[in-house]
């Protein structure tokens, strides 16, 4: 590749619309024209009311143009320094090449065989129920161990307790162990 590759395309924006607006199809035309000539560095002999539209894209291209360059710049500096080394130790190895179905790195090229003994469905929904009652678990834990008489538990757990709550197995334990410990 050459040091000054040419850039093979450009630009127009929306914004630019209201410079050109008010051109009539034959200045549009002409406005068209001179856009590819600039590009192809040809100026045009143009009437004042084209040329001041081709100033306002001119200066958009321009900036383009500075950007693109800088870009290339940067590819062409990356390029230099060569790439990916071909033989990297734990790169190349068999594992991590991808999958060649998905493209995927370490994703098995086979399915997982189901587990034997679990079934379908079988105790999810009590890790779902574990999980959900995690935090009232510690906040029951906390408010039955600071009660400290029979009376207040039984309110406590009559009138402050969601009936959620109550319906937890681990819940009900604390209550009911606490609950034995009033009674001796």
């Amino acid at each position: 590749m050459d040091d000054k590759s040419e850039r093979p395309s450009f630009l127009m924006y929306k914004a630019d619309y209201p410079s050109i607006k008010h051109l009539t199809d034959e200045n549009l035309g002409k406005l068209t024209r001179a856009v590819f000539e600039y590009h192809n560095n040809r100026e045009l002999k143009l009437e004042p009311e084209v040329q001041m539209a081709l100033n306002f894209l001119k200066k958009q291209f321009k900036l383009d143009q500075r950007k693109w360059e800088k870009k290339v710049a940067a590819q062409r500096d990356n390029g230099k320094k060569g790439g990916r080394p071909k033989s990297s130790v734990g790169v190349d190895s068999e594992e991590e090449k991808p999958n060649q179905s998905h493209g995927y790195f370490k994703n098995p090229t086979k399915p997982k065989k189901a587990e034997k003994g679990k079934e379908k469905g079988k105790g999810k929904g009590k890790v779902n129920i574990d999980i959900k009652m995690a935090t009232p678990r510690k906040l029951a834990k906390i408010e039955i161990n600071n009660i400290e008489n029979k009376k207040n538990l039984n309110k406590v757990w009559k009138t402050i307790f969601p009936d959620t709550w109550k319906q937890d197995s681990k819940i009900k334990e604390m209550y009911k162990n606490k609950l034995a410990d009033f009674k001796d």
